[in-house]
């Protein structure tokens, strides 16, 4: 009888745990601010409104070259290959959910309820002392990223980026 029960407890678990894993991947999940990756200057504007260019540079490896503009609290990168798409948006309030309702200042709990373990994690501190982990969850066959920077003092996400990976 025991042995019985073990074997049906062993199942339920095993036949459970799809259930509670994060979901996979999907264009959606890319998506910030309204803005996907491949759009244009133009529709960002149109999403957006008034942009400030705040930077600009050439991506070495992607030859090419990145202009960065600020609208609100979006930052979008804007490279100039192939007619010049959306690279990477950048979220910093919570006026911004993922298409997953993660939005800056929830607990990096939520990060891991909603997408599981990032594929990586780098740590680093800034010039004032603060630290900081950048929470990678990277799709190289879609050759896109998503980025959430966490806050180590309080466990919050204090920014969002997703990327499309051209270098």
């Amino acid at each position: 009888m025991k042995k019985n029960l073990l074997i049906l407890l062993i199942l339920i678990v095993i036949l459970l745990t799809p259930l509670f894993a994060a979901e996979p991947f999907t264009d959606r999940d890319y998506s910030l601010a309204g803005i996907k990756h491949m759009d244009s200057l133009e529709k960002v504007k149109a999403v957006l409104g008034s942009l400030t260019q705040v930077d600009s540079y050439v991506n070495e490896i992607a030859n090419c070259e990145v202009k960065v503009y600020k609208a609100k609290d979006v930052k979008v990168s804007i490279a100039s290959y192939d007619g010049g798409h959306v690279w990477s948006i950048e979220v910093f309030s919570p006026n911004y959910a993922t298409a997953r309702d993660i939005k800056v200042g929830n607990s990096s709990k939520k990060v891991t309820d909603k997408y599981g373990e990032p594929d990586y994690k780098d740590s680093f501190e800034d010039k004032n002392g603060k630290t900081y982990e950048y929470w990678t969850y990277e799709n190289t066959e879609q050759m896109r990223r998503l980025v959430f920077k966490i806050d180590k003092t309080k466990n919050v996400v204090s920014s969002i980026t997703s990327a499309k990976i051209i270098d």
